[in-house]
């Protein structure tokens, strides 16, 4: 059985085309509930794509706030504050670049297939994590479009890279930077007359005022943020914390709960039969999510059994249109065959 057509009923048109002889049809009346739903759907796909573009901005900001900060502790004579902090966002990207190349390899073997462009960014080691974050951005302010390209057997790289991406950015930059200030705040407390804890002073020109309080806000901002959304994650699959980080530092290699969660995924093929507890995680995750329009669980070994995960799952998800459920047990009792957002 071939599921879905989202919208079926709901999106569809008016009908078969009339017959040769058959009476005139009158006009129907406007669907102004299939209206109401192409409506919410567009309001729902430009609202993902502008969170995304948000956090890869945010993202950005962070980066070149941290980059300011050591150049200003470098300039103001502190130098072994300028190192650490320089060491820390080098750190933070050779990181990132470590999972991703362990992901990129253990995909079919490290014979997956994938763009020219993906080797190139992995033989740049974290400069390429850098310059591929700058393409992200790029693609997130429309000004090129990584959907038009065919990412062969690396078709969740992306969306998996920036959910991932944030957390890393999160714990091995933010963090870091975190201590950092504190660290300068109590330098400036020891010269201080009387010995106060301050992250700025009057001194401070208005530039370095800027940047202080520019890293501090977006460190804090993406320290609490990334530890609410892994909480957060983790509750609505039901596993424990580690396991869901598991799923974060697989990138994309396993169910990518996290990229689901956060609404970076627009489209997934589950690639292997799913446990029992995978599917329930998946099932769980998918019915919060607001930006997957395409799912494809087709020749999965999925029966009867799984039918009433799945259709909660579809119940929840007000934006998936394509659900491909082919080569299925499922009988017409399960309840799965009707339109998506029907």
């Amino acid at each position: 059985m071939r599921a879905a057509q989202a919208g079926g009923r709901a999106f569809g048109g008016a009908g078969d085309a009339a017959t040769s002889g058959a009476p005139p049809l009158r006009a129907s009346k406007p669907d102004r509930r299939g209206d109401s739903l192409r409506k919410r759907f567009t309001r729902g796909r430009r609202d993902a794509h502008a969170a995304v573009a948000r956090e890869q901005l945010l993202h950005l900001a962070q980066t070149t706030a941290d980059f300011a900060l050591v150049e200003g502790c470098y300039r103001t004579g502190h130098v072994w504050c300028a190192l650490v902090g320089a060491t820390v966002v080098l750190l933070q990207h050779s990181i990132t670049w470590a999972f991703s190349y362990v992901y990129v390899q253990t995909m079919a073997g490290g014979s997956a297939r994938r763009p020219r462009f993906v080797d190139s960014i992995l033989a740049f080691g974290p400069f390429g994590v850098f310059g591929f974050d700058q393409l992200l951005v790029l693609d997130a302010l429309r000004l090129v479009c990584l959907d038009e390209v065919d990412f062969f057997d690396l078709a969740d790289l992306v969306p998996t890279y920036r959910a991932s991406r944030a957390v890393f950015a999160a714990f091995f930059q933010a963090a870091p930077v975190l201590v950092l200030h504190a660290a300068l705040a109590r330098a400036r407390a020891r010269a201080a007359s009387p010995p106060a804890l301050v992250f700025a002073t009057p001194a401070m020109s208005t530039w370095d005022g800027a940047v202080v309080a520019a890293s501090l806000t977006l460190a804090a901002r993406s320290l609490v943020l990334a530890v609410a959304r892994l909480r957060g994650g983790a509750l609505l699959a039901r596993i424990p914390l580690v396991a869901y980080m598991s799923t974060v530092l697989d990138i994309g290699a396993g169910l990518p709960l996290h990229a689901l969660y956060t609404h970076t995924m627009s489209a997934y093929t589950l690639g292997w039969d799913p446990e029992p507890d995978e599917l329930a995680q998946l099932c769980a995750v998918l019915s919060h999510n607001r930006s997957l329009v395409a799912l494809d669980m087709s020749d999965r070994g999925l029966g009867d059994e799984h039918a009433m995960q799945l259709a909660r799952m579809v119940r929840g998800n007000r934006l998936l249109r394509l659900l491909w459920l082919g080569r299925t047990t499922y009988r017409a009792r399960s309840g799965l065959v009707r339109p998506v957002g029907g």
